[in-house]
């Protein structure tokens, strides 16, 4: 039996296409980052960063979801609320 953390979800492939590339996706990239992130001396900034940086490579615009890091726990109604509109653009 695989080790649990492997079990609970599906394995992925690291992405081996470059970042010019990155806007060739065969899929919609979309880029997202929590609002708590955006402060530079937060803990998280740097996932903010790396939102940032992925939402120019494929030339979109960052969305932001309210909260803190992982606010799908803390307040996962106001994270449903903001992906709403998001999800139905995707569909």
């Amino acid at each position: 039996m695989p080790p649990a953390s492997t079990a609970e979800r599906p394995t992925t492939r690291p992405e081996t296409r470059s970042p010019e590339a990155l806007g060739d996706a065969p899929r919609r990239i979309v880029a997202a980052a929590s609002q708590a992130s955006r402060h530079p001396a937060g803990p998280h900034h740097f996932l903010h960063q790396a939102a940032s940086w992925l939402a120019g490579q494929v030339g979109t615009d960052l969305v932001e979801i309210p909260g803190g890091h992982m606010a799908y726990l803390t307040d996962p109604a106001a994270v449903a609320e903001s992906l709403r509109p998001l999800l139905r653009q995707l569909s």
